[in-house]
């Protein structure tokens, strides 16, 4: 059970969610797996990329009464975009919260989940073999039956982690309703982020070509 506060946010969900995937530095990921995890009811749900292909949208609410987590999230809005799903209306990015909370120092493990972890003492929840699993899927498949079971449970340690690290920040800050507004708002620029990067910058292929030339 996360802070009691949690209990008087407007929201009848608040789902931890991750995906993996992978792909070549400036294109758009390919989508391996996602993990939900409803903190208020301990549901955990699990999806591999097959099933997630099928879906005109996502399999979860993502409506007025639901919040979304989503660590480092122009990366999981992204997957978003790619699965052609619409984007959720209230969202929260934990990173962008710690980045908030740890402006002006330099993190001593990083601003990833593994360093906000740690930064908070929160060590039993970083993955043991992460290196490990994230080469595993930065291969690209085919994976074997062992494999994807593997990888979603990786996932799923992101996802838990991510909602212990949710209650770490409530705890330290005491959220009210105006730390609230304020994170579903750099909530919202993550999104924008993900259409920026999802969309890329047009360039004029011929310009770009004779420039090269020069």
């Amino acid at each position: 059970m996360i802070y009691d506060c949690t209990d008087a946010l407007p929201y009848e969900r608040i789902l931890s969610i991750d995906f993996e995937f992978y792909g070549a530095d400036g294109e758009n990921p390919t989508v391996v797996c996602l993990v939900v995890k409803d903190i208020k009811s301990g549901l955990t749900q699990r999806y591999w990329q097959t099933e997630l292909l099928r879906m005109r949208e996502a399999p979860f609410d993502i409506g007025s009464n639901t919040l979304v987590l989503a660590y480092f999230a122009s990366a999981e809005m992204q997957c978003f975009k790619t699965l052609k799903w619409e984007m959720p209306q209230n969202l929260i990015d934990p990173f962008a919260e710690f980045r908030r909370l740890t402006n002006g120092a330099e993190p001593p493990y990083g601003n990833g989940l593994v360093g906000a972890l740690k930064y908070f003492g929160l060590d039993h929840f970083v993955p043991d073999a992460k290196e490990k699993m994230r080469a595993l899927i930065l291969e690209g498949g085919p994976w074997t039956d062992f494999e994807q079971e593997n990888i979603l449970d990786y996932c799923e340690e992101d996802v838990v982690g991510q909602e212990a690290l949710f209650e770490a920040l409530l705890e330290h800050e005491k959220w009210s309703f105006n730390l609230l507004g304020q994170a579903l708002m750099r909530g919202r620029f993550m999104c924008a982020i993900a259409i920026m990067q999802y969309n890329g910058i047009p360039i004029d292929q011929n310009t770009l070509s004779r420039l090269k030339d020069d």
